[in-house]
């Protein structure tokens, strides 16, 4: 999933990306809360990377709301 997961943000700037990645392999869960605690960057800024990471098929939203959600990397 790493070696995935670095190619599919090879073409994104910024530190954020490749912090979430990190964070994904220490936590089974995240939040876009937790995400921004540990990469130092602001929830909005968190939030919409995790939808990125979504959309590239890295990471799955896994508990199917639109308020208190949580990603896990899609291995």
């Amino acid at each position: 999933w790493r070696a995935r997961a670095d190619q599919a943000i090879n073409d994104l700037s910024g530190r954020t990306p490749p912090l979430i990645l990190h964070a994904l392999m220490q936590h089974m869960a995240v939040s876009a809360e937790l995400v921004a605690a540990l990469t130092k960057c602001s929830k909005v800024s968190a939030r919409r990377n995790l939808v990125l990471l979504e959309d590239r098929g890295l990471v799955r939203e896994i508990t199917g709301h639109s308020r208190y959600r949580f990603w896990s990397a899609a291995v």
